[in-house]
């Protein structure tokens, strides 16, 4: 794999290396996009961000972070750590994919103790949308409990042909699996809310409401 590096001003207290691109500017703007962007690095013209490392003014080693991308360009893994701090690892990021182009991201943080990365949280994000493909229709959040994935919270979102959002449904974790909790269902200027009872397994509507809309001349 071919590399390019270019170096960085960041400020008057240190520098960036990045590994990624064709011009110190293009470098600059692709960091930029990073920074605001951390799940989604960015693959131009062939080019994969492959590392961003800082460091300090005195000239020692500042934070670094590493990155992997599969054969798709999408990426799979995201390593940070501090090594001018004595810290061997910050987080570690791993990005999984299935046929369906569903993504699966877990977090993991760095035990000093043991030597070895302990699980944290994880972030499943299906994609279902009918005209952007890109747009998540459903988030489920879990959390590590030391022997397990524990679930936080989970929603999922169903659209028309047109894009338009018919059905949203929230759920709650309970006795090692999902139990819906709260829907709002939309159609022809009407919305439902309902809530779900766990006793008779079924919805409850609790709060309706409608709206107009009106065409503007301009």
């Amino acid at each position: 794999m071919r590399t390019k590096t270019y170096p960085l001003l960041y400020g008057i207290i240190g520098a960036l290396l990045v590994c990624f691109t064709t011009s110190p500017l293009a470098a600059q703007r692709d960091y930029n996009y990073y920074a605001s962007n951390p799940r989604y690095v960015p693959v131009k013209d062939g080019w994969a961000l492959d590392s961003i490392i800082g460091f300090t003014g005195a000239g020692g080693t500042g934070n670094r972070a590493y990155y992997k991308h599969d054969a798709a360009g999408r990426l799979i893994e995201e390593l940070m750590y501090t090594p001018y701090q004595g810290v061997t690892g910050l987080v570690f990021n791993q990005f999984e994919f299935d046929d369906k182009g569903n993504e699966t991201s877990i977090t993991y943080n760095w035990d000093a103790g043991t030597s070895a990365w302990i699980p944290n949280s994880k972030i499943v994000d299906s994609y279902h949308h009918p005209i952007n493909p890109n747009f998540p229709t459903g988030q489920a959040y879990y959390s590590w409990n030391g022997t397990g994935w524990v679930g936080m919270q989970k929603n999922e979102t169903e659209y028309d042909n047109s894009g338009h959002q018919t059905i949203y449904t929230s759920y709650t974790w309970a006795e090692n699996g999902w139990v819906p909790s709260m829907k709002s269902e939309s159609v022809q200027g009407e919305t439902v809310s309902s809530s779900w009872n766990q006793t008779t397994q079924s919805w409850e509507v609790y709060g309706k409401f409608r709206w107009t809309t009106t065409q503007m001349v301009m």
